[in-house]
Order: C-alpha cells, then sequence, then structure tokens
C-alpha cells in the first residue's frame, strides 16, 4: 500500500467518526424527545386520575352535607368546584395533540358539568328542607350515572395514555439501543482503522523515515570526525606558523646584526681607503722612493680607488 492510498483510508475513518457523532447526536436528541412524551403520557394519566378524585371528592362533601347539614362538609366540594375548571384547562392543552382523546375529554366536561349542577341541586334541596324532593332525586340514582359515566370516560382515555406510554417507551429503548450500537460499532470500527492506519505509517512511512535518520546520524558522526580532524590540522599548522613566526623573527634579529656588523666593515674599509690615500699622498712625495716602491705606491694607489668606489656605491645606495 502506498502513501497516496493511506490518505484516503485516514479520511474516511474522519467522515465515519463523523457520521458516528452524527448519529449520536440524532439518537440523543431523539431520546430526549421520547422521554418527553414519556413524561408527558405520565403527566396526562395523573392528570386525568386528579380529574377522578376531585368528582369523588366533590360528591363526598354534598353527602356529607346532606347528612349532617353541616356546612364544613361542603369545603371539598367548593374546593373541586374551583380546581375542575383549571385541570380540564391543563388537559386540553396536554392531549390537544391527540384529536381522539380531546374528544372524550369534552364528554367528560360535559357529564362533570351535569355531576357538578346534579349536586348543587341536591345542596340546595338540603338547605330549603325539601327532603322527599332530595330524596327521590338521590334514588333516582342520576348522580350515579353522571359519576359512572365519568368513570368509564376517564378509563378509556387512561388506557389510550397506557399505550401511547408502551409505545413511547418501546421507541425510546429502541432509539436508546440503537444509539448505543451505533455509538460503540463506530467507535470500535474508528480504532481498528486508526489502529491499521498507524501500522501502514509506522511500516512504510516511518520505516524508510528512520533509515535516513540513522543514514543522516552517521554521516553527521562522519562530519564531525572529520572536523575534529581538521581542527587537530589546523591546530598543528597554527602551531607550525607560530614557530616559523619566531624563526623569522630570529633571522631578521640576525640579519639586522649582519647588516650592523657589514655596515661596521664598510665604515673601517673607507677609513682604510682614507689612509691608504694618504700614505700614497705622503709617498708621492718621496721622490727618491725606487721605482720598485713607485710600482708599489702605484698598485696600492688602484686599491684605494677601488676602495673608495666601493665606498662611494655603498653610501650611494644606503642613502637611496
Amino acid at each position: 500500500m502506498k502513501v497516496n492510498q493511506i490518505v484516503p483510508l485516514g479520511f474516511g475513518v474522519f467522515v465515519l467518526m463523523g457520521i458516528n457523532t452524527a448519529i449520536s447526536q440524532w439518537s440523543r436528541n431523539y431520546s430526549i424527545e421520547a422521554s418527553q412524551w414519556v413524561a408527558h403520557t405520565y403527566k396526562v394519566q395523573s392528570e386525568l386520575n386528579t380529574l377522578e378524585k376531585t368528582l369523588v371528592d366533590a360528591e363526598t362533601g354534598q353527602r356529607g352535607f346532606v347528612i349532617t347539614k353541616d356546612s364544613e362538609f361542603l369545603e371539598p366540594y367548593n374546593q373541586a368546584k374551583k380546581n375542575l375548571q383549571i385541570i380540564f384547562t391543563n388537559l386540553t392543552n396536554d392531549i390537544k395533540d391527540n384529536p381522539s382523546q380531546t374528544q372524550k375529554l369534552e364528554e367528560v366536561e360535559k357529564i362533570a358539568q351535569q355531576k357538578i349542577e346534579e349536586l348543587q341541586t341536591t345542596i340546595m334541596l338540603k338547605q330549603s328542607g325539601k327532603e322527599q324532593e332530595l330524596k327521590n332525586l338521590i334514588l333516582g340514582k342520576t348522580g350515579k350515572k353522571f359519576m359512572d359515566q365519568i368513570r368509564v370516560k376517564i378509563a378509556e382515555m387512561i388506557l389510550v395514555e397506557s399505550k401511547l406510554l408502551s409505545e413511547r417507551q418501546k421507541v425510546a429503548n429502541q432509539i436508546q439501543q440503537t444509539a448505543t450500537f451505533v455509538s460503540w460499532g463506530g467507535t470500535i470500527i474508528s480504532m481498528v482503522l486508526g489502529i491499521f492506519i498507524s501500522w501502514i505509517i509506522a511500516r512504510i512511512i516511518m520505516g524508510p523515515i528512520n533509515e535516513t535518520a540513522a543514514a543522516i546520524a552517521s554521516s553527521a558522526n562522519e562530519i564531525a570526525a572529520t572536523v575534529e580532524e581538521q581542527e587537530r590540522i589546523a591546530s598543528d599548522q597554527a602551531s607550525f606558523i607560530s614557530q616559523t613566526s619566531t624563526t623569522m623573527a630570529e633571522l631578521n634579529a640576525s640579519a639586522a646584526q649582519a647588516a650592523q656588523q657589514a655596515e661596521a666593515s664598510n665604515i673601517s674599509a673607507c677609513n682604510v681607503a682614507q689612509l691608504v690615500t694618504r700614505l700614497s699622498q705622503q709617498t708621492r712625495q718621496i721622490g727618491s722612493i725606487t721605482q720598485t716602491v713607485s710600482d708599489l705606491a702605484s698598485q696600492t694607489n688602484m686599491l684605494a680607488l677601488n676602495a673608495a668606489y666601493e665606498c662611494y656605491q655603498r653610501r650611494r645606495r644606503r642613502n637611496r
């Protein structure tokens, strides 16, 4: 496998991780929504039970008053009348997405209103002392029929909500299972592909890189050894140059000393030449010297002239 084949594979891993993340997020949102619907169903069931209990409380207060004619027993009845409107309003808002349940609730509300009117009639008959009419109304079981109808309707609505609850819980569980499967599956696949890509990279890419790095390190060591050798040679050359400089300085000193000695010799030669010249002059004054002496004087004169000429030449060179 080549490097240009690894890049798409690595990109595929990132795409897979992105898809896994998107599915997980979708599952999470849907799971939250499903949980909210489950909680909504529980709330509706609780409100239906509260509705039935409120009507029972109203009927209990009415019976207590009818039996005892004590107004304190009317407190549950009066409180129930206040709570019923609130309960029906809340239920209407909670089940407005379900037309079938909404229709049943309207029927329950209508029967509940009839039940409250029947309770109000019995209370008014008791308060006015019309016992026989009250007895006839109670024996007619009109109130019981209303309550039986309300209980049946509420039971039907609770049954519908229970079915909805079961379905919504099932959906929530399925979503949860799907999200778990996708999450773990995507993670495992990503890990496997990641390990495979790491192995490919280590074998195809890192192997040559490590070999190149080893070769570079070896070359660096050789270069370092060469540099060290060059430094040693340069150090030896510097030492040799130092010694040569010292020798040159000594030679310069010797040359200077030789020059001084040569100059002293020249001065001595000049002095000799001057002395010979004077002797020659004195010799010429002696007329009685023999020819041999004359010849000797002549030769001496020539030597003096040569020495004088050389002295003159040296002075000229020194003056330049």
